[in-house]
């Protein structure tokens, strides 16, 4: 195609289908590099989390909950203030519990939080008497 006829196909063109033609003679790009799912730093505590969870629950194995259901064999760590970020590895707020204690729990919270199976999320938070 001749320069003079591109111009003027260019003119008559839509936005779409300039685009189209502006890529024609545009160098091929590169793709985007893909964002990760996990970063790195959480990829290394989640590693650290199952090792510690497995020795955690091969010492603890009764649930501590006792709640009614209750199977009484410890199968899963309730974190009671969440896993968020360095949370997910405090020990002092992991708590031994049965698979039906952790249901109830989880669909409970403020019966978890007033039995003392949960901790309020929001650290600064002072409970007026």
């Amino acid at each position: 195609m001749y320069e003079h006829q591109a111009r003027k196909a260019q003119e008559y063109a839509s936005k779409s289908q300039q685009r189209a033609i502006e890529r024609q003679g545009a160098v091929a790009r590169t793709p985007a590099k893909k964002i990760n799912q996990v970063s790195t730093k959480r990829k290394k505590q989640l590693a650290e989390y199952s090792k510690e969870r497995i020795a955690f629950l091969e010492y603890n194995s009764g649930c501590l909950a006792k709640l009614v259901g209750c199977t009484g064999m410890a199968s899963e760590i309730h974190h009671q203030q969440g896993k968020e970020n360095e949370l997910l590895l405090e020990k002092d707020k992991w708590l031994p519990i049965c698979r039906s204690c952790h249901n109830y729990i989880t669909e409970n919270s403020g019966f978890a939080i007033a039995a003392g199976l949960s901790l309020r999320r929001n650290s600064a938070y002072v409970e007026s008497e």
